[in-house]
């Protein structure tokens, strides 16, 4: 089964945060390698999950498009699988810190 964390700046989807930045951000980080503009993958040997970096509606909708160019990022969610939640939430968790942000689960 896969778990989905959120992190978000508040529940309605309006703190948003300079997306390249955070791709920079997401991309020095050792544990990930980019997959795409603004997707990325566990390396190789490590705990599997994705990280999405997206913009939403107020409802939690997005779309991540490879053609697809977004300024500012709203949300991050975390993937994994249920033998990678520990893995999955300490990402989850320095991404929040890092922006300020709080983590939630997702029951998709």
């Amino acid at each position: 089964m896969y778990r989905y964390l959120v992190v978000r700046g508040d529940d309605r989807y309006q703190v948003s945060t300079d997306a390249d930045r955070l791709c920079s951000h997401l991309e020095s980080h050792g544990g990930l390698h980019k997959k795409a503009e603004y997707i990325f993958g566990s390396v190789p040997g490590a705990a599997w999950l994705q990280v999405f970096v997206a913009f939403c509606d107020a409802n939690g909708n997005y779309a991540v498009r490879e053609d697809e160019r977004i300024e500012v990022a709203n949300v991050v969610e975390v993937i994994c699988s249920d033998a990678s939640i520990e893995e999955g939430r300490a990402m989850a968790d320095q991404i929040g810190s890092r922006l300020e942000w709080s983590v939630h689960e997702d029951d998709h």
